[in-house]
């Protein structure tokens, strides 16, 4: 294996290990996560949004847990900007550039949306619905920096 491929795969192993960090930092800020979690899943109601059509939400406010979410994905999306310049020094494929950019949209969106949600400016529906705008332009994103690269060439 070449020098350049092992440092582009340490690159990958470097975002698990900002992904660990980024749950560790969830765990900290809010230290009896795990019960929290428990009783936010244990609070999920079918809840009747049109007749005959139910979806699953919490039925109480859980501050601690939208907070834990907020940490998560705003430490993940800032790590990620480490790694994005790493793949730029280390001239990594256009389609992992593409894909770490993506992901930085998103997480950092997620954090804004989570906040949205803890401070109680969104229901939990618009929330989820936040969530898949996101991925959505994280993915148009992603593909319109290939395409313009590749045209450009």
């Amino acid at each position: 294996m070449s020098e350049r491929r092992w440092d582009r795969g340490m690159l990958d192993l470097a975002g698990f290990g900002f992904f660990l960090i980024s749950v560790g930092a969830a765990f900290v800020a809010v230290p009896d996560i795990v019960n929290r979690m428990a009783d936010f899943f244990r609070d999920f109601k079918l809840i009747e949004l049109a007749p005959n059509f139910s979806l699953p939400a919490p039925e109480n406010f859980h501050p601690q847990v939208y907070y834990a979410f907020f940490i998560f994905f705003l430490v993940f999306g800032i790590l990620h900007l480490p790694l994005l310049l790493g793949r730029f020094y280390l001239r990594d494929r256009l389609r992992k550039k593409a894909s770490t950019f993506g992901s930085i949209v998103f997480l950092l969106g997620a954090a804004y949306a989570s906040n949205l949600l803890l401070t109680q400016n969104v229901t939990w529906f618009n929330y989820i619905g936040l969530f898949l705008i996101l991925a959505g332009v994280s993915i148009v994103i992603e593909n319109i920096i290939v395409l313009v690269a590749t045209r450009q060439k």
